[in-house]
């Protein structure tokens, strides 16, 4: 029992380096979407920066933790009922440039 608590501590430990990981390449993806709008760069530094971090996104799936059956089949589960895959117009605005809003901002 002892030694499964330090198995529980790291596991939650690996998920949160995960989502963290995760969160600071959607930053740079929303960064990438603001150069495109901006115009600021060419074509082919816009690829090279995009599977720059495609390579960076696969890194972070490759070392991210197993999950359990029981955790996908609930994930599913709360997809599928509680429509946790939908996003409102205002939340999807919230992780975009201003120049990419669905919305006019008032």
């Amino acid at each position: 029992m002892f030694f499964k608590s330090f198995e529980v501590q790291n596991n939650l430990i690996s998920h949160k380096k995960t989502a963290v990981d995760l969160l600071i390449l959607r930053d740079k993806f929303r960064l990438l979407l603001i150069k495109i709008q901006m115009n600021n760069a060419n074509t082919k530094e816009l690829l090279q920066e995009y599977e720059g971090l495609q390579k960076q996104l696969g890194e972070v799936y490759k070392d991210a933790p197993n999950t359990t059956d029981e955790a996908v089949k609930r994930a599913s589960k709360a997809l599928k009922t509680n429509k946790d895959n939908d996003f409102s117009d205002e939340e999807i605005d919230d992780n975009l440039p201003k120049s990419l809003k669905r919305r006019s901002i008032e």
